[in-house]
């Protein structure tokens, strides 16, 4: 039996044990790293998403004052919520009685985004949107859109 033969075998032995280890720990960090930029991609967009839902509403909540007069927009005018900025646009369509709101949010910031994301609504007359109360005496049908009934 010869020991040097033997101390060599156990040399590469040990050297493709650690490589093979060390390859495994790379690639479970790889797979650990992808995960998390995904992870934080995917929070982001959903922030963002969320931002231009919030403009939209705001626009909205701007339309239930005055629908006929278009809410004071500027897109250079931004509004900070949480983690981003979002603003939104109105414009009219062909038919009078829709408005188109179009609300963005970015994520930290339009002037540098890692995400932005739009939101357009067509909102139609807001008359069915009651700021009060609203009272019957007798039966009233909510069904789809319409109110039928007396409503007071």
């Amino acid at each position: 039996m010869n020991l040097k033969n033997e101390k060599g075998a156990v040399l590469v032995a040990v050297l493709v044990f650690f490589s093979v280890v060390f390859t495994g720990f790379s690639t479970v960090a790889n797979l650990a790293d992808s995960s998390l930029q995904a992870d934080s991609r995917a929070h982001k967009y959903s922030q963002a998403l969320y931002l231009a839902e919030a403009a939209s509403e705001a626009a909205k909540a701007r339309l239930l004052d005055d629908f006929w007069t278009l809410p004071a927009q500027d897109e250079n005018t931004t509004f900070a919520l949480g983690a981003g900025e979002y603003y939104f646009t109105v414009s009219s369509m062909s038919d009078p009685d829709k408005l188109r709101v179009t609300g963005y949010g970015a994520i930290p910031n339009f002037t540098n985004p890692d995400q932005v994301r739009t939101v357009e609504i067509v909102v139609q007359g807001l008359q069915g949107m009651f700021s009060e109360p609203a009272w019957s005496g007798d039966k009233i049908d909510l069904s789809e859109s319409t109110v039928t009934g007396d409503l007071y």
